[in-house]
């Protein structure tokens, strides 16, 4: 009977978009209480779910906050596995090109993504589900208003079920028109992104192996490409000898669970993009990899709140491409 519960419940939430794996969407739990019960059950789904909350019980601020928000570093890694919201002393390397010589190569830094969780939620035929998004990403450095980046995206989140199953499930489609400024907003860089990932559970894509066991892996593939037009550079450093660019990308993102309080996350991306070296050939292809370890100091109803997070990161990332080598020791937040 446990089997065949548990199975039901993983096909019908490949109906929705799960962030993770601990929670869905509003919309993907109507979907889920709507669903049939196959034999020998009857009924539908709801019967399974336990009692909604009394609506006058005091809830946690996190969990309201949960409900009409996700903070986390970047919306484009938002897809279940999300980095965290960072408040962060960052060290950058002798030989890191992004910061200029007697430049400070210590300092703080502050990184989110505010990403609203509209319950709006277009339903076509049961296979095409679609959603608004709006989200508002915040990097900056405390004395390097040269390395700002403030990005205003506006656009829309779909998921395309398969009507099999088996292997991949569905398919994750995000589009989004960017604005891109710093924090006088005298910069002005116009364009868009579109990424592409799929859902595949069997093998780990999007939920964890072993279902959530001590030790546990998890990880999803991203494809996408970023077009930008520079109107203004304002002080950014990285936009100041540009116009306009495209630069394709592939994204690896893991997840290795230790336990309930540890968290790894292995990343790597590789860029399509030119980049002019120093004898003056074209380098064509680059890529960047990070490495980050968490330890979860608060969580709630299962899912992470808080944490102490280390990373690890060298290569080069669009849009100038430059070599960075940075340490980071942050406190992350993360809804």
């Amino acid at each position: 009977m446990n089997t065949t519960v548990r199975e039901l419940v993983q096909s019908a939430l490949n109906t929705g978009r799960v962030r993770d794996e601990t929670s869905i969407t509003l919309g993907e739990l109507t979907l889920l209480e709507s669903t049939a019960l196959s034999e020998p059950l009857s009924g539908t789904i709801s019967k399974l779910l336990p009692p909604k909350p009394d609506a006058t019980t005091r809830q946690p601020f996190s969990d309201v906050l949960d409900r009409w928000l996700n903070i986390r570093q970047s919306f484009l890694d938002e897809q279940s596995i999300g980095k965290p919201a960072k408040i962060a002393l960052t060290n950058h390397a002798k030989d890191d090109e992004t910061v200029k010589a007697g430049d400070p190569r210590r300092f703080w830094t502050f990184k989110t993504a505010v990403v609203l969780d509209s319950p709006y939620q277009k339903n076509f035929r049961n296979r095409v589900f679609v959603k608004p998004v709006v989200a508002y990403e915040l990097s900056i450095a405390s004395n390097a208003p040269t390395k700002d980046l403030i990005v205003h995206r506006f656009g829309l989140n779909a998921l395309v079920l398969r009507k099999q199953s088996t292997g991949v499930s569905s398919h994750i489609i995000d589009a989004t028109f960017d604005y891109r400024t710093e924090r006088k907003y005298d910069a002005k860089v116009l364009g868009s992104t579109v990424q592409y990932s799929p859902n595949y559970r069997k093998i780990g894509i999007g939920q964890y192996l072993g279902e959530g066991a001590a030790i546990d892996f998890r990880w999803r593939p991203y494809v996408g490409v970023v077009w930008e037009d520079v109107k203004n550079p304002g002080d950014v450093d990285a936009y100041k000898d540009m116009s306009s660019f495209t630069h394709e990308f592939f994204r690896l993102t893991g997840e290795i669970k230790l336990g309930d309080v540890i968290k790894v996350t292995p990343e790597t991306t590789v860029w399509h993009g030119d980049r002019k070296k120093t004898d003056g050939t074209i380098d064509k292809w680059q890529d960047t990899r990070s490495l980050e370890a968490r330890w979860i100091v608060s969580q709630s109803k299962g899912a992470e709140r808080a944490s102490i997070a280390v990373t690890g990161s060298i290569g080069r990332d669009s849009p100038d491409f430059k070599l960075s080598k940075q340490f980071v020791v942050a406190v992350a937040l993360k809804f």
